[in-house]
């Protein structure tokens, strides 16, 4: 074998180590970055759990029957008739209360008038 052949062979075998080193490091850096990302993700992934968590605790601890539901649909109807009630009062009084203005009305011009 003369030199030039040994030239190119030891060329081949060099590019050939330099191929299966790239490769190599190419597979290296590619696990890498999927390690970051999924350490991102779960990072990402813990977060909203962490957020979850204190949602669920501000929840209310118990959640309304449906007995608890029209419990409460029965004391507002009660309370909607007692403000009905009390507006119907309230409107008598003030006709009451007119019909007094009316009377110290007439009363002041009659005595006026004297």
């Amino acid at each position: 074998m003369n030199s030039v052949e040994v030239a190119a062979v030891l060329t081949a075998a060099l590019m050939f180590v330099n191929l299966v080193w790239t490769i190599f490091w190419s597979i290296q850096v590619a696990k890498q970055v999927r390690e970051i990302r999924n350490d991102e993700e779960i990072e990402r992934i813990a977060d909203r759990l962490a957020r979850l968590e204190e949602f669920k605790d501000s929840m209310p601890k118990h959640v309304a029957s449906r007995e608890d539901v029209e419990k409460l649909h029965g004391r507002i109807s009660e309370v909607r008739k007692e403000l009905h009630d009390n507006t119907k009062e309230i409107g008598g009084i003030s006709k009451v209360l007119e019909q007094i203005g009316k009377n110290v009305d007439l009363l002041t011009k009659v005595h006026m008038k004297e």
